[in-house]
């Protein structure tokens, strides 16, 4: 898949507020987690490269980049994050209060996170 388009607008999205659940949900200092997100960003886009292109539209789209700006992020950490850790901080990292419109918002971070446990495994094999 190529970087730029969506995969791009969802860092630049997502970016902040990743950064701000570093220090909020996983006691990151603000210049340790700067540090983390500068890390992940190429993390983030070698796992975009290495994916198929999809259809327009395509919702595992969506997934799939989500859960690779999770992944990128919790590979640059040097303490990985407990499950309930990485819970909380999802949760908050993808509730980005600008862009919230509705309830339905929650269910469907829920679902993505859901989605990302599934495929973690899958992910880690891919880049390592």
């Amino acid at each position: 898949m190529k970087y730029g388009g969506m995969p791009a607008g969802m860092w630049l999205i997502y970016r902040r507020s990743f950064q701000r659940a570093l220090m909020l949900d996983l006691k990151q200092s603000p210049e340790k987690a700067k540090r983390i997100m500068a890390n992940a960003k190429p993390k983030y886009r070698e796992i975009i490269g290495k994916l198929p292109e999809f259809e327009k539209g395509d919702i595992f789209k969506t997934n799939i980049v989500n859960c690779a700006i999770l992944t990128s992020v919790f590979l640059c950490m040097d303490r990985r994050p407990t499950v309930e850790e990485a819970t909380v901080f999802y949760e908050h990292a993808m509730t980005n209060p600008g862009h919230v419109s509705s309830g339905l918002y929650h269910e469907r971070v829920w679902r993505n996170f859901k989605f990302c446990k599934r495929i973690h495994t899958c992910i880690r094999r891919t880049i390592l």
